[in-house]
């Protein structure tokens, strides 16, 4: 492990231990704030709530999808951070 790595890992432990920021997916943060997939599609400035649903699907769906750039711009501000694009990439546990 090189020192970068090091530094980077011990960012990412600050952050998460001191600073508290919750990271969820989209669908557990529309679930957390009780959102239909219409309302958060609103949030997001979207009229019709398939996009929201389908970002909301697990990776392994079929009809998942990924946001473009521009609406994940719109999902980080909107959720004020706890929705990142690695949450559409990789799977927590």
């Amino acid at each position: 492990m090189t020192n970068i790595d090091n530094k980077a890992t011990l960012n990412a432990k600050y952050i998460y231990k001191y600073r508290k920021i919750k990271i969820m997916t989209l669908d557990q943060y529309r679930r957390e704030n009780n959102l239909s997939y219409r309302a958060l599609a609103i949030l997001l400035g979207f009229k019709e709530a398939t996009m929201a649903r389908r970002w909301c699907l697990p990776r392994e769906h079929n009809q998942a999808q990924v946001p473009s750039a521009k609406n994940m711009a719109k999902i980080i501000e909107v959720t004020n951070s706890a929705v990142t694009p690695n949450d559409f990439y990789f799977k927590r546990v």
